[in-house]
């Protein structure tokens, strides 16, 4: 520092993380920023150091103690997986669809008086390249395209020329194309690891597999340690990258007969309450009642897309007791995790029921991790006596 002088000590075996970063415009320097990080789990992130190029190899061996582990490369993932798993479970996507399509459709059945200028020249343009479709198709095809290779070039060059791999006590990611990052990682200091897919992505695109690591936030950066692939094959690289995971299964699952009601409930609530203000509005505003049936119908879309995945939650919700770690199944924010933690690394189990629920004999099970986000995972409607038994056995306390 220039006016406020600031020297930070960073014991070696006490670093978590060490992401060295090359973005492009530091190259013609011969200059990095690097960013270490402690197994501390101060909320405030460490900001990035700038340095020379040349000193990298000096910082990594202090970093990684013995220079002479072998480090053996474990996966080189095809850059069209990665585009093709990213486009298939995009929030962006889908978004600019919804959002394209209720622009056309309001400014029509608004009509062309009360449309501005913006939407009579966004019409022209529209027509000009829909290829004779009618605009309510042609924008949100071409949205689609669009963003399709808008997440294409942004993930290929996220995980340009990337690679995973390990010694015997460091988890290596290195990868990007305008920015080269090389992220190095204590083993011990991983958390947990979350394997995450969409709806869909795991049949057209496969599979993510997160690892969270002590100390790491970065500004919300964290690259995937396998970005892509097929479950079976997600799971084989998963195996060959961290060995000492143990089970990845959830004996003790979701009995669709007696979890039914709990995960479809509010979807169907908030369902029939939007069908009825949709008509309640209809009746009161006969002039605007084909706009307001569009809104309730890209409303209700929302919501039924919400139900499915509770319903196929049903099948994929459980939990998986053992000796030194838990393995959680669970439905959140539209993606389906399966999540590894370890027993040393869990804050707190709690059991939940109402009368209803202890009636059928189910259980919500939260879990909280000691990750800097404070994560806490909840797996619902699972069967109460074998998670009381399977923590007993195993000697959790509950």
């Amino acid at each position: 520092g220039l006016f406020w002088r600031k020297t930070d000590i960073f014991y070696a075996e006490t670093l978590s993380t060490l992401l060295i970063s090359r973005p492009f415009y530091l190259r013609p320097f011969g200059a990095v920023t690097i960013q270490p990080e402690t197994l501390s789990a101060e909320f405030r992130p460490l900001r990035p150091i700038l340095i020379v190029a040349a000193d990298i190899h000096l910082i990594e061996q202090i970093f990684l103690c013995n220079t002479h582990e072998q480090i053996h490369t474990v996966a080189h993932p095809r850059p069209t997986e990665v585009a093709r798993a990213a486009a298939a479970s995009s929030d962006a996507v889908s978004g600019l669809v919804f959002a394209a399509t209720l622009l056309t459709n309001s400014a029509r059945y608004l009509g062309e008086q009360t449309a501005n200028r913006f939407l009579r020249d966004l019409a022209r343009f529209v027509r000009g390249i829909s290829l004779g479709l009618p605009p309510i198709v042609a924008i949100p095809l071409w949205t689609l395209v669009l963003a399709y290779l808008l997440e294409f070039l942004l993930n290929l060059a996220e995980y340009y020329r990337f690679s995973v791999s390990r010694s015997q006590n460091t988890l290596f990611v290195a990868g990007g194309l305008f920015s080269r990052y090389h992220l190095q990682a204590n083993l011990r200091a991983i958390e947990s690891v979350d394997i995450r897919h969409g709806l869909f992505a795991r049949w057209f695109s496969g599979v993510r597999i997160y690892a969270s690591i002590a100390g790491f936030s970065s500004a919300g950066f964290t690259p995937a340690i396998v970005p892509a692939g097929s479950a079976l094959e997600a799971l084989r690289n998963l195996r060959r990258l961290l060995p000492e995971l143990g089970a990845l299964t959830c004996p003790i699952r979701t009995d669709p007969r007696k979890a039914l009601v709990r995960f479809t409930a509010w979807p169907l609530a908030w369902l029939s309450t939007e069908i009825a203000v949709a008509a309640l509005f209809a009746t009161a505003l006969p002039l605007f009642s084909e706009l307001i049936l569009f809104w309730g119908v890209m409303a209700a879309i929302i919501l039924l897309w919400q139900l499915l995945h509770r319903v196929a939650a049903l099948r994929k919700t459980g939990l998986g007791v053992f000796a030194d770690h838990l393995v959680l199944a669970y439905f959140a924010r539209s993606r389906f995790h399966r999540v590894w933690i370890p027993r040393e690394r869990i804050v707190r189990i709690s059991i939940a029921q109402t009368k209803r629920m202890a009636m059928r004999s189910i259980c919500h099970v939260t879990v909280c991790e000691t990750a800097r986000r404070r994560r806490k995972h909840i797996v619902r409607a699972v069967d109460a006596q074998r998670v009381k038994q399977a923590f007993e056995q195993y000697g959790y306390r509950i």
